[in-house]
């Protein structure tokens, strides 16, 4: 993944009056997340149309020893909402839609058995199957190297647009062509405000599609707030069942 990471910074060659290029900032980025010990974070996404907006609000957090949440709520509409929380010792999570057994009671199973133990990383790939909203800047928190070499692969083309501030944060703005994955085509453009350390403020994904009454123009936009080295409180990691 470094020798990735290495080719990607050094993609671009034409500095910017800030002497760093696109695909530096990305690298920078990546690094920043890569090996995180802990994390408190939340992410907002806003869909809009043009007419009207649907949120989806998402909190997450893990500790090095396999303890991780995520929780996700659907708050416009027909309200929708999920979870995954690890103890470290058991992990639980949403009973996934379209299971043959209809019981609404959370599905479990051991972090730890025999040796092998259940990574953050591990925990993560169990709550991306009953997530409302999977997206980019989660892939980025959590570090997995296949979203990693995924996201490059969305990525058709990068060169940076300037600056952007966002709430009270300042970052640099890295703009370009978005794909689902790497062998589809072109799915909109996307923005994405990256600050100088490496942290990632927000994406933004514009994009066409069909609807009954035409073509909308749909704005994705993923507000994100994570604090790398914060843990989160112990009462975080309790299992529902004890709430």
């Amino acid at each position: 993944m470094m020798t990735t990471l290495l080719l990607l910074a050094t993609a671009q060659p034409a500095a910017s009056p800030q002497n760093v290029t696109a695909g530096q900032l990305i690298s920078k980025m990546f690094l920043r997340y890569h090996g995180v010990k802990s994390m408190t974070g939340n992410i907002l996404l806003t869909i809009d149309d043009g007419r009207g907006k649907v949120r989806v609000e998402s909190s997450f957090g893990f500790t090095e020893d396999s303890k991780m949440f995520m929780r996700q709520a659907k708050v416009d509409g027909q309200k929708a909402s999920m979870f995954c929380v690890s103890d470290g010792e058991i992990v639980t999570y949403t009973r996934p839609e379209g299971l043959l057994d209809q019981r609404l009671t959370p599905l479990k199973e051991p972090v730890k058995i025999g040796e092998a133990v259940k990574t953050v990383q591990d925990l993560y790939g169990i709550a991306v199957g009953v997530m409302i909203d999977r997206s980019l800047p989660q892939d980025v928190m959590f570090g997995r190297r296949t979203d990693q070499e995924a996201i490059i692969g969305q990525l058709v083309n990068y060169h940076l647009d300037g600056k952007a501030q966002v709430g009270n944060r300042e970052g640099f703005v890295v703009a370009g062509t978005y794909r689902s994955y790497a062998e589809a085509l072109p799915r909109g453009l996307y923005r994405m405000v990256i600050s100088e350390q490496g942290d990632l403020i927000q994406f933004i994904l514009d994009e066409q599609v069909a609807t009954p009454e035409g073509m909308t123009k749909l704005r994705w936009t993923w507000d994100v707030d994570a604090k790398i080295g914060v843990a989160p409180p112990d009462s975080a990691f309790r299992l529902p069942s004890a709430q």
